[in-house]
């Protein structure tokens, strides 16, 4: 299939006009036409299911849209010709192919019917007659695909009450089809627009999260999620909504919050996040390090505690020596904070509880932590 897709493309690509501006639109209607012809290819040959659509055609609907995006930008942006109007009232009708109900390939042919009503059909009249289209279905009739599209005509229309109460009644799944809004909010800096989507988008998240499932699937999610989140609340002073945020999208956002709780110096709920989730040694900076040193030194003790009982339990001669080291960083902070009856105690019942292990009991003599406690 790639390989007959190429080659029908390049023979479009060849038939294209010489004329720049001729070509951008050509092109464009180039895009939607075969759009249209693969995704009816597909549902002929029985291919219209998940994983052969997204082994076989989802590149193919990329390259397709990418294409589409960078010709739509160039003539967007450029004076058209009156001369084009014909077409594109052509193009816009063609573009209902990209709404028919379908299960397969929903973002690639929503995205490309969004970008070309939000780019290319900025006629008052043609967005009026495409809402008044959709809404004709009548409520409980429209496919989420066509529900998507309505939504689309709303925001356009700068009905965003409407648009948003016809977005929270879809299924949790649709969640991800309100990027493309909220990236156009931010893009244009509508802040006061984007706010209530955002409110939505964080009440949702952990919903979505548990509905997705899949590790890595949630991980992309949540870093895309995020992105917009921190774009929204830099600008408009809403930390509080950010750190929401994360905390809905634990534990696919562990590294962003436990950043976040570190640059806000909240150490003592930023060792409670690191001990609830595990670490592994080393994974915590030197400089992270000197700084609780310096400012919160009773954040690294359970820290401490814990790595060594991590180091000890892998029972070799290299994690006795590391545990041996961080012994003694830690008795540094206990003598610090002035808690030496504290450390004496926990050393003594860690001795008799390895007396079995005289590796380590030899890293500790070597340490001169047997030593000093002797002495």
């Amino acid at each position: 299939m790639p390989g007959l897709f190429r080659s029908y493309i390049r023979r479009v690509e060849v038939s294209a006009p010489l004329e720049v501006v001729w070509k951008n639109l050509y092109m464009i209607a180039a895009s939607v036409h075969s759009f249209n012809l693969l995704t009816e290819l597909a549902r002929e040959f029985g291919h219209d299911d998940e994983p052969a659509m997204d082994r076989y055609y989802r590149p193919l609907f990329e390259d397709l849209f990418n294409d589409a995006e960078e010709y739509v930008e160039r003539l967007a942006y450029g004076t058209m010709p009156f001369s084009f109007d014909t077409f594109l009232e052509q193009l816009k009708d063609d573009t209902v192919g990209l709404t028919m109900p379908d299960a397969s390939l929903g973002y690639d042919r929503i995205d490309l019917y969004r970008l070309l009503w939000e780019k290319l059909f900025k006629n008052g009249s043609w967005r009026d007659g495409e809402r008044t289209r959709l809404e004709s279905f009548g409520d409980g009739k429209r496919d989420q695909i066509e529900e998507i599209a309505l939504i689309h005509q709303l925001v356009l229309a700068k009905q965003d009450s409407e648009a948003l109460k016809r977005f929270t009644a879809l299924s949790i799944g649709s969640l991800p089809y309100m990027f493309y809004w909220l990236d156009g909010f931010r893009v244009q800096r509508e802040w006061n627009r984007m706010g209530p989507f955002i409110e939505y988008l964080v009440q949702q998240l952990r919903n979505y999260l548990k509905h997705l499932g899949d590790y890595y699937t949630c991980k992309k999610f949540t870093r895309y999620a995020l992105k917009l989140v921190a774009a929204f609340t830099r600008e408009i002073g809403r930390g509080e909504l950010y750190d929401r945020a994360l905390a809905q999208a634990m534990p696919y956002s562990f590294y962003e919050y436990e950043d976040s709780l570190f640059e806000k110096k909240q150490y003592e709920q930023w060792g409670e996040l690191q001990s609830y989730f595990g670490f592994e040694y080393n994974s915590i900076s030197s400089e992270r390090i000197k700084v609780l040193q310096k400012e919160a030194p009773e954040v690294l003790i359970p820290l401490y505690h814990q790595m060594v009982g991590d180091l000890i339990e892998m029972k070799n001669r290299s994690s006795y020596k590391q545990a041996a080291r961080l012994l003694k960083k830690l008795r540094t902070v206990y003598k610090k904070m002035k808690r030496i009856p504290e450390w004496e105690e926990f050393f003594g019942k860690l001795l008799v509880r390895t007396k079995r292990l005289r590796a380590f009991h030899e890293e500790c003599t070597r340490s001169k932590l047997i030593e000093v406690e002797e002495a």
